[in-house]
C-alpha cells in the first residue's frame, strides 16, 4: 500500500469508529428515554440523571426520579387542596355534564337555578 492509501484508510478507520460511537450513544439515549417516558418522568430531566455511566445506574436514577416526581405532584395537590379547599383546575362538577337536548321540560325546571348560575360563568361544556 501506498502512503496516500494507508492514509486514507485511516482516515476511513477513524470515520468508522466516529459513526460507531455516535450510534452506540443515540441508541443509549433511546433507551433512556423511552424507560423515562414509561417511568411517567419528564423528558428534560433525562439529562439530570444521565451521567455517561452504565445503563443500570442510570435507570436506577431514574426510578428515584419517578418516586420524587410524584412525591412533589402529591404534596402540590395536598397544598393546592388545603389552602383552596376546592377541587383542582379542570374538574367538572356532575351537574356541569347536564345535557339539555335530553331533560324533560319538568327536569329543565327542577334544575333551572343550576342551569341560569352557570350560563353566566360558561361552564357549561359544549359538545
Amino acid at each position: 500500500m501506498t502512503t496516500f492509501e494507508q492514509d486514507k484508510a485511516a482516515l476511513l478507520k477513524a470515520e468508522l469508529e466516529r459513526v460507531g460511537a455516535e450510534t452506540a450513544r443515540l441508541e443509549r439515549r433511546t433507551r433512556l428515554t423511552l424507560a423515562a417516558h414509561e417511568r411517567g418522568v419528564p423528558m428534560d430531566l433525562v439529562d439530570l440523571v444521565d451521567r455517561g455511566e452504565d445503563d443500570d445506574a442510570t435507570m436506577a436514577r431514574i426510578d428515584q426520579l419517578q418516586v420524587l416526581v410524584k412525591q412533589a405532584a402529591a404534596d402540590e395537590v395536598d397544598a393546592r387542596f388545603a389552602a383552596g379547599g376546592r377541587s383542582p383546575r379542570g374538574l367538572v362538577s356532575p351537574e356541569a355534564r347536564m345535557d339539555l337536548a335530553r331533560m324533560t321540560p319538568q327536569q329543565f325546571a327542577e334544575r333551572w337555578p343550576q342551569i341560569r348560575a352557570q350560563l353566566p360563568r360558561g361552564n357549561r361544556k359544549r359538545r
